[in-house]
């Protein structure tokens, strides 16, 4: 019998149909073991030595293995063709080794596709497990644990809210809060644009000034309303005539197929789609066998495949569509062994696969393969010059006709912003002609501050940076947004104060290991290492050299000297110079004390040097900016038309509130992050402090059913019970049907709270492997993280606000290791002691008997 490895168990399913009985599909479901999630699983001085310690869910599967194993006569390990995939198969066979249970016969095969060819072929052509990138990867899995394990401790002491920080991701936050910098620096200017709108022979279109008082206009040159009027003036009063008409052909090529960067910027633009959803998808589009291997810098398709694709191109268009030669495109990935062949449908005749999720992103996958093969797109381009009598006043009109659609008639690649596009098609006009005058515009204009990443153009800026790599992209923001160093508001990324605070910390006192070029070296150097040209001891032994000390010596620095780094750093950020040339540290409250960073049990906050006479405040993000801290004050925003009282909106120390009244009888409220600020006025305020809200009269019990706002966020509650809401809006909207089945759901996932029964200070999301719910409660003897089943201490080093779901799913991994609780003995309860009796008592004793 032959025993094949892979990870899923839908991948295992698909491959047992194309293989003979001989052969036994079992599944590893992914990685079998990890570093243990304590100090010294990665021993800097013994050759950076690593202890591996098996998952404690994977218990079951890998006795299956072990015991299938030893009645096999060969092993083939079969896993994914990358990093990773070589990894499992290493974890695979060093665990059965150690168990004495490894075939004789023991090979590697790998596939790009799950099709009976692909994985018939590869079983004909095994091979050894390859050493340089499993290298590799223990050169990441050491690197990552070597920074968080020694970078976090420091975060946890000298910068009070902190969380954990990370090799990649550091880097990658970076780049938003930058971003974010930029957008609070700019200042925007005014600019004017003239429009005009003719016709020609019935067909209107329309011009733009470009020629003003005999100058070339630039796009900045009517800066005002007064110039732009002039300029309006002077095209209302001319007669303009064509003077010149140029018309240049264009062709646009195609882009290649999907790599995996390409896959999740499109998903994003198209699909509105995560980066790991759209992974997710791909993963079960690629273990059904539809599609390719899903992690590739490879942009290139085999042979059969462009074949394939030039067929079904012929088959639902025309010849013409199919160019003469096939497109050969070259991949820019510098490791060959790392890029394989790109993301492409595996059979081009099916058109659609699934349905939902699944089916968009299939058709994406099929469109934009097919299209790479396609006829190029001919384009026409007109530009018509216009001059008035004088010479002095000249408009242009632009317009671009398709002539030929190739590859657009079937995919379009999407942009990232908008941008200005050439007109439509223009009437037929000649030199000398006077088109009519319809109207004419002055449109005022400012310039705009560069955007916010989404998704799509972070993955595009990282991938260009040489930040991560391919299958990295989706756990970087995943872990990102689960940290709450980043919030995502219409599909944008908005940096939140942890991790704009964090960032400044990392740049003042770790600056180089956020620095862009150092990243993308190391991770050269590391794709070195996979590539065989670079051993991983000396890399890890360079890395080490330098940040070992670093951390060490910021350790020594009081938290205090921290802050007033920091507060000396941060200046340009934290106290921007104001336009009149006042002290922007001097508090806006006293008008005598200065303002400075300082630390706080729940993070930095900005404070006046009088403290506490002066008690004024602000939070750390706000950087000064005007209308946004207490040295404006409150903000009115009306009256509440039910009860007659002011409304205000302010901000304190845990950010803006609402209020009603005054003095004690005053009502508040937080202002959720997810209402954008843009929105909001006096209907969301009177909204929120109308909470909490009654849905109605449960069904089944009679009781009522409140929606309200929490410290954790939005929920339910019934009966003593809760269930979760997914955002403020839902509060205000639910109806009794939807609150009864969430409340249900609630009940039936083990969600609800009863009387009594502790609510867990934050919910941190589903075990990546377990898919159950973990918890942080606050306990008898201190804070623990538990998924239901298994409970488990937070360390002493570790901070409980810092705790993601990656640490915690780790803790209760390595307490479940270790098996059930041992129950203490109780001890048995002390016999009592029976006085002696007296030699005399007995003879009084005997006495009385006789």
């Amino acid at each position: 019998m032959q025993l094949v490895i892979v990870e899923s168990p839908a991948k295992a399913k698909t491959i047992e149909k194309y293989l003979g009985k001989d052969f036994k599909v079992l599944a590893s479901y992914g990685h079998i073991r990890d570093l243990p999630p304590k100090d010294g699983s990665v021993n800097p001085d013994d050759g950076f030595a690593m202890t591996w310690q098996p998952y404690s869910d994977k218990t079951k599967q890998l006795k299956a293995i072990t015991d299938e194993s030893k009645k096999a006569d060969r092993l083939i390990l079969a896993t994914d063709p990358d990093r990773e995939g070589e990894a499992i198969s290493w974890h695979v066979q060093e665990v059965l080794k150690k168990r004495k249970a490894l075939p004789d016969a023991v090979d590697r095969v790998t596939f790009n596709a799950i099709t009976k060819a692909a994985v018939t072929d590869a079983m004909a052509h095994p091979r050894e497990l390859d050493e340089d990138l499993i290298d590799a990867y223990r050169a990441r899995r050491a690197l990552d644990y070597l920074v968080g394990f020694t970078l976090s401790p420091v975060l946890w002491r000298k910068l009070p809210g902190a969380k954990s920080a990370g090799r990649v991701q550091s880097v990658a936050l970076k780049l938003i809060v930058e971003r974010e910098r930029e957008i609070e620096a700019f200042n925007p200017e005014e600019y004017w644009s003239i429009a005009v709108q003719m016709e020609q022979a019935g067909q209107a279109f329309e011009a733009r000034l470009t020629i003003h008082q005999g100058e070339k206009l630039g796009k900045m040159d009517l800066a005002n309303e007064e110039q732009a009027l002039a300029a309006k003036s002077a095209v209302e009063a001319g007669l303009f005539t064509v003077e010149s008409i140029e018309t240049k052909p264009l062709t646009r090529n195609p882009p290649p197929p999907f790599t995996t960067s390409t896959m999740q910027q499109e998903a994003a633009r198209k699909l509105g789609f995560s980066a790991s959803h759209t992974m997710r998808i791909a993963q079960q589009l690629y273990e059904d066998g539809a599609i390719t291997y899903m992690r590739t810098d490879g942009v290139q398709m085999d042979d059969s495949a462009i074949s394939a694709a030039r067929k079904a191109i012929a088959d639902r268009y025309d010849a013409s569509y199919v160019p003469d030669k096939p497109r050969i495109y070259k991949s820019k990935a510098k490791n060959a062994q790392e890029a394989h062949e790109a993301i492409r449908p595996t059979n081009f005749t099916l058109k659609s696969v699934g349905g939902g999720d699944h089916a968009k992103l299939y058709g994406l996958i099929l469109n934009r393969a097919m299209a790479s093969q396609m006829a190029a797109a001919r384009l026409e381009r007109t530009t018509v010059d216009m001059l008035d009598g004088s010479g002095q006043t000249g408009l242009r009109a632009t317009g671009q006709v398709v002539k030929f659609p190739g590859f657009l008639a079937l995919y379009e690649e999407g942009r990232d912003e908008k941008r200005d596009e050439d007109g439509g098609l223009l009437p037929v006009m000649a030199k000398g002609d006077s088109p009519a005058k319809k109207g004419v515009e002055a449109n005022q204009h400012f310039t705009q501050p560069p955007p916010r990443y989404s998704e799509a153009s972070l993955v595009k800026k990282m991938e260009e940076l040489g930040i991560g790599r391919p299958s990295t992209y989706a756990s970087i923001i995943k872990t990102l947004k689960d940290r709450a160093y980043v919030r995502i508001e219409k599909n944008r990324f908005f940096a939140e104060e942890s991790g704009r605070l964090l960032t400044g910390f990392l740049e003042r006192f770790f600056q180089r290991y956020v620095a862009y070029d150092y990243t993308a070296e190391l991770e050269e150097d590391l794709d070195d290492v996979s590539g065989g040209r670079a051993e991983w001891q000396k890399i890890l032994e360079a890395f080490w050299h330098d940040f070992k000390p670093k951390t060490e010596e910021v350790m020594e620095k009081m938290p205090s000297e921290v802050t007033a780094e920091l507060d000396k750093f941060l200046e340009p950020y934290l106290f921007p110079e104001k336009e009149d040339g006042s002290d922007p540290r001097l508090c806006p409250r006293c008008q005598e004390g200065k303002l400075a960073l300082r630390g706080g049990r729940f993070g930095a906050f900005v404070a006046c040097s009088n403290y506490p006479d002066c008690k004024y405040t602000r939070r750390f993000a706000q950087g000064g900016q005007a209308g946004d801290s207490d040295d404006e004050g409150p903000v009115e925003l009306g009256i509440d038309p039910d009860t007659g009282e002011k409304v205000e909106k302010k901000v304190g120390r845990f950010g803006p509130y609402v209020q009603r009244g005054e003095g004690k009888e005053a009502k508040r409220s937080s202002i959720p992050k997810d209402i954008p600020g843009e929105d909001f006025g006096l209907e969301w305020a009177v909204r929120l402090l109308s909470l909490p809200r009654e849905v109605g009269n449960h069904p089944e019990t009679g009781e009522v059913v409140t929606a309200q706002i929490g410290r954790y966020g939005p929920y339910l509650s019934h009966n003593g019970k809760s269930a979760r809401l997914e955002n403020t809006l839902e509060v205000f909207e639910i109806g009794m049907n939807a609150a009864v089945a969430k409340l249900a759901d609630a009940a039936k996932n083990g969600g609800g709270r009863r009387r009594g029964q502790q609510e867990p200070l934050k919910i941190l999301g589903k075990h990546p492997r377990t898919d159950e719910e973990i918890k942080l409660m606050d306990g008898r003897y201190g804070p623990y993280v538990t998924d239901g089943n298994v409970n488990a201490s937070l360390p002493k080093t570790m901070e409980k606000e810092a705790i993601t779901l990656e640490e915690a799913a780790q803790l209760i991994d390595a307490r479940a290791a270790k098996g059930p609780a041992k129950k203490r003995k109780k001890k048995a309860p002390a016999k009592k002691k029976t006085a002696k009796k007296k030699p005399a008592a007995k003879k009084e004793t005997a006495k009385a008997k006789s």
